[in-house]
């Protein structure tokens, strides 16, 4: 979640393709259980609260459809910054995103974020290096390597994030935790190499896996150098992959993001098979994927 809000330079609404009410109600379950007691939490948490409130106050005017009430629901449109998308179903609002950078100004982190580590807030710093590893991402691309009909055309599965205004969805991507950040910076303490650095492409890869998981529920098995295994329900799919790394400067940042890559190559055969193993298990990954509450959905392309 901190790490998704770093992007708020840029993206400053979230864009929901889920019901509002059961996404607000999973978003403040998770500050409450992830996040420590804190002023910025209780902040948060009422802010949200109020927000949820506003919403169904809103919709129980709309549904009413009395010409007299047209103010206060612009009011209330007004104060939630709220636009609806008729065409793919997304309710766009500043108000959540608002309320959640409470915690982001306040460097508060996850306790998942932040590995279980307690780290004293002081001098206005960033304890957590919240800014700072989000200049760090790995990517996991799965992607079909075959025809598909006429077309020629790589497919790949991707997530759509309510912090992303792409309704195309994106690759998995994410960036380390604190620990996993921690680890890294010794790491390219003793070898300052990015690109060919054994130990910090070990690291890499146990941040694909985990963001995978996090993500799809899909497990990665770096196997050697070419092989790789993809679990998904109980079914294992061998496939290759190769490594690729690119930097790239986000708008309103002057410091490039290291962008590392593990790309996972599947024969049509084998993507199918997943797609389709995705399809039958949709119900389970859509409630983690709510839980979660930072992407809104699957893409199996």
């Amino acid at each position: 979640m901190i790490n998704a809000l770093n992007t708020h330079e840029y993206n400053d609404s979230l864009h929901i393709n889920a019901d509002f009410n059961k996404f607000t109600t999973n978003l403040i379950d998770r500050i409450k259980t992830g996040y420590s007691p804190s002023i910025e939490q209780k902040k948060a948490i009422a802010g949200l609260v109020a927000v949820k409130k506003t919403y169904n106050d809103l919709e129980e005017l709309i549904a009413i459809d009395n010409p007299n009430n047209s103010s206060k629901i612009n009011q209330l449109k007004q104060y939630l910054n709220l636009k609806k998308n008729k065409n793919n179903n997304t309710i766009q609002t500043k108000a959540l995103m608002d309320n959640m950078c409470i915690m982001y100004k306040g460097f508060q982190t996850s306790k998942e974020d932040c590995g279980g580590f307690v780290v004293p807030h002081s001098g206005g710093k960033d304890p957590y290096l919240v800014k700072e590893r989000g200049h760090f991402k790995v990517e996991v691309a799965i992607r079909s390597i075959c025809d598909h009909g006429p077309v020629k055309r790589t497919y790949k599965i991707k997530v759509r994030s309510y912090f992303n205004t792409d309704f195309d969805g994106n690759v998995i991507k994410g960036s380390p935790n604190y620990p996993e950040y921690l680890e890294i910076l010794k790491i390219l303490k003793k070898n300052p190499d990015t690109k060919n650095n054994p130990e910090l492409n070990k690291m890499i890869k146990n941040i694909a896996n985990r963001e995978l998981k996090e993500e799809t529920l899909l497990d990665l098995q770096i196997i050697d150098g070419k092989r790789c295994i993809i679990s998904a329900f109980g079914t294992v799919f061998k496939c290759l992959w190769n490594y690729s790394y690119r930097e790239y400067t986000y708008k309103s940042s002057k410091e490039p993001t290291k962008i590392h890559t593990v790309n996972v190559n599947m024969n049509c055969e084998q993507y199918n098979a997943l797609k389709a193993i995705m399809k039958t298990n949709a119900e389970l990954i859509q409630r983690h994927i709510e839980a979660n509450s930072e992407i809104s959905n699957l893409i199996v392309e």
